[in-house]
């Protein structure tokens, strides 16, 4: 993920408790791959999206800047994203926000898990490397351990992920 990307999320992130930095990752990952392709510009879809985080111009409202901006486009996604998720929880709202695909909410949800970033380098990793340690606690092999946009230490032992929460210390599936 560029790091213009890393900024534009990590401060839109910031509107409310319920949108994560990662959950924005994950959107916009679906969306537009981060313009990964390359292009100049991003594309406009067959629908007629348009901008990082792919929105309808009719739907743009004038005083958010450019639709076209990675920072504007955050800003605005985490604001609709908020305002969603305190009417019907976040994964409704992000299933709204693109109401025609039925998977798309588990597609956000699965980029939003695999995505980490490193904010000293201001690059982001997908979850795809090795990183092999040992859990020193039950002496079980652990594989592609990362640290999370949420800050949780996120871990495959044998297929099977695990969430290592910092704040309360619990270890989950």
């Amino acid at each position: 993920m560029p790091g213009n990307f890393v900024n534009a999320i990590a401060q839109a992130s910031q509107t409310c408790s319920e949108v994560t930095p990662r959950v924005l990752a994950g959107l916009t990952m679906v969306e537009t791959h981060f313009n990964s392709w390359g292009a100049d510009s991003y594309e406009t879809s067959p629908a007629g999206a348009e901008g990082p985080t792919q929105w309808m111009p009719q739907y743009w409202l004038p005083g958010w800047g450019s639709i076209w901006s990675t920072r504007d486009a955050e800003e605005a996604t985490a604001r609709r994203l908020c305002a969603d998720a305190k009417r019907m929880g976040l994964w409704k709202a992000v299933e709204n926000y693109n109401p025609g695909d039925p998977s798309y909410s588990r597609t956000v949800q699965y980029w939003a898990d695999q995505t980490r970033v490193n904010y000293g380098t201001n690059r982001s990793f997908a979850h795809h490397g090795k990183g092999s340690k040992r859990d020193k606690g039950n002496k079980k092999k652990l594989e592609d351990c990362y640290t999370s946009f949420a800050g949780d230490r996120v871990c495959r032992i044998k297929g099977t992920q695990y969430w290592d929460n910092k704040t309360t210390g619990t270890v989950s599936k």
